[in-house]
């Protein structure tokens, strides 16, 4: 009695070697139909969702710096530190929309493209980076007022708030910017003729290519 049941093949590797029935099998991509729906996916939450998050940042980082800002409570150096980072983020958030604009929603012109190569892509990673070290700053700051309150309200109290906050901040703002000099040679723009002539493209540049870099 003969079985109409069969086993699986064994594939065998990724070259599509035949096995004793001479079938193939190769690694298919993914179709029209689901590159599709992935770039939906991506237009909705990369661009849409992600330009929504940065409009409502914006609007609350702004509607906090004046508050900041009020009699009781800018004598504080972390509140200073405060509005430095929310000025830092405002400008990072900036960017984000920016590129959400570029590289989502596809409304780009030849203007912002090489814009974005030798100012939006850098700034972008700077500012990142300077956000970062900012709230380490702070978390340090906190830890101090909450740990060593009496000397720190000595410190509150002597009136040399800038000075503090520009020993924090000045160190910051030179090793982002040290840091992330790579990132104004990692990209180059290309004039292209499809789809539209003298179209402007990006490119990676041989310091991105290059092993010992990356």
């Amino acid at each position: 009695m003969n079985d109409n049941t069969t086993a699986p093949h064994n594939i065998n590797d990724n070259n599509g070697m035949e096995d004793g029935g001479g079938d193939r099998y190769q690694c298919s991509g993914a179709t029209d139909a689901e590159l599709q729906l992935f770039g939906q996916i991506s237009f909705w939450t990369g661009g849409v969702v992600q330009a929504a998050v940065c409009l409502i940042g914006l609007m609350a980082n702004s509607v906090s710096i004046p508050v900041l800002r009020s009699k009781d409570m800018y004598v504080s150096t972390f509140n200073r530190l405060l509005i430095v980072l929310a000025l830092a983020d405002n400008l990072y958030l900036v960017l984000a929309f920016l590129e959400c604009l570029r590289q989502e929603m596809n409304l780009s012109t030849n203007a912002h493209t090489s814009i974005f190569v030798y100012a939006l892509y850098p700034l972008h990673n700077i500012t990142l980076c300077i956000s970062i070290y900012l709230t380490m700053i702070l978390a340090m700051e906190r830890y101090r007022a909450v740990s060593q309150p009496i000397d720190y309200h000595a410190i509150i109290v002597s009136g040399r708030q800038w000075q503090r906050v520009t020993r924090y901040v000045l160190p910051v703002l030179v090793f982002s910017l040290c840091f992330n000099i790579p990132k104004f040679f990692e990209l180059r723009t290309n004039t292209t003729s499809f789809p539209h002539p003298n179209d402007s493209s990006l490119t990676v540049t041989r310091v991105s290519g290059c092993p010992h870099y990356s």
